[in-house]
């Protein structure tokens, strides 16, 4: 995985500082319309031509493809759960009830 630091931007999402950004399984650096989420909120969004980072609309979204969008799920319900401490409880005890 490549790390690219970057200029502090703040998260759209959340406002926390966002100075790097880790890409999946290649050594460049993102380009404008690369995907990516935060790491605090788990909030999707796509670079910009300076890099920083926009919100992802419901037009773009609705033109990704199924393999993306699973793998923006699966992401967002990693962070989410690394940032929250009593989700794997949550998950079992939601497992449990169906």
């Amino acid at each position: 995985m490549a790390h690219h630091e970057d200029t502090q931007t703040p998260c759209p999402g959340c406002s926390s500082q966002l100075d790097a950004c880790f890409g999946n399984g290649h050594s460049q650096k993102p380009e404008p319309g690369d995907l990516t989420i935060c790491a605090y909120c788990a909030e999707p969004f796509v670079f910009n031509h300076d890099l920083t980072v926009r919100c992802v609309t419901l037009e773009l979204r609705a033109k990704l493809d199924a393999d993306c969008l699973a793998r923006f799920d699966t992401a967002q319900r990693i962070v989410r759960a690394k940032r929250d401490p009593n989700a794997a409880l949550r998950r079992a005890i939601l497992d449990s009830l169906e």
